[in-house]
């Protein structure tokens, strides 16, 4: 029996999710950004490329530079207040949180050559 059609297009939007997800990886390499997930498994479809900093500062570097090139690099969501309060990492790490778009409208070969040609 063929699958519902909308289950095909899930997995068509799935797949070329983890191809942004692999292209963001390979550019944040070279840029000296450690992806939070090296790998994702194959049934993933991300909605973002999540990416540590070495500081809040460079991750504000990143946002700016997602600004002026009007790439929406934002930070991971709002922590919970008891996150914060209790004094563990959260904090500190989500300072440091980077995380570039994936939408499954972005073409690849558009996503490859555009960030390939910004510094």
């Amino acid at each position: 029996e063929a699958a519902p059609a909308g289950l095909h297009r899930r997995s068509r939007a799935a797949r070329r999710r983890r191809e942004l997800y692999g292209i963001w990886r390979e550019w944040a390499e070279r840029q000296d950004i450690e992806p939070v997930h090296r790998e994702i498994d194959g049934t993933c479809a991300p909605m973002v490329f999540p990416a540590w900093t070495r500081s809040a500062d460079e991750s504000r570097a990143w946002f700016d530079w997602g600004y002026r090139n009007e790439i929406d690099v934002h930070s991971w969501p709002t922590l919970p207040r008891e996150l914060v309060e209790r004094g563990s990492d959260a904090l500190e790490n989500w300072k440091r949180t980077v995380c570039f778009p994936i939408h499954q409208e972005i073409d690849p070969a558009a996503l490859r050559a555009r960030i390939g040609s910004l510094s």
